[in-house]
């Protein structure tokens, strides 16, 4: 195998998926995305896919395990996550987050419904809810009144109701 087989074998074993076009809708880009996980404090290197949205609502489906997704503005929503979701501005929502998946809220009121597995919510600014809160999982509220309803085993961070 020579060198430059060896490095396109490399390049071709991260893959990158980019929605319909080189930007979003508002303009946004792979780059942005890649700026806000660096922000965020992970490497997207590390992703075998990320993807992004716009600055409207914006509905991924579900993430698998080593990708990522930025929401940027609007109401983001994730069904399961077993990812990153960078939701950004907005309400953003995520039903269930589990096996040691990430969900950043950003700022607005974001709910997650089952925080579970060893993940971590953290919620940004802007009230923000977790319905279940469970198995060693982790809740950053962050700014604004932040709630849990039922903490069954997590732990909670600068949460004003539930825990």
């Amino acid at each position: 195998m020579t060198k430059r087989t060896l490095a396109i074998a490399l390049v071709a074993s991260v893959l990158v998926v980019i929605p319909a076009g080189t930007a979003g809708a508002n303009g946004t880009t792979l780059a942005d995305c890649e700026a806000d996980l660096v922000e965020a404090g992970f490497n997207p290197g590390d992703f075998t896919t990320i993807s992004f949205g716009t600055d409207g609502d914006d509905s991924p489906g579900s993430l698998g395990a080593g990708q990522a997704y930025c929401g940027f503005g609007g109401d983001d929503s994730v069904s399961f996550n077993r990812g990153t979701f960078l939701g950004g501005g907005g309400d953003d929502t995520v039903a269930f987050n589990q096996d040691s998946s990430v969900f950043n809220g950003g700022g607005g009121d974001d709910t997650l419904s089952f925080n579970q597995d060893s993940s971590v919510f953290n919620g940004g600014g802007g009230g923000d809810t977790v319905n279940f809160n469970q198995d060693s999982s982790v809740f950053n509220g962050g700014g604004g009144r932040d709630t849990v309803n039922r903490n069954l085993g997590g732990s909670c961070v600068d949460v004003e109701v539930g825990c």
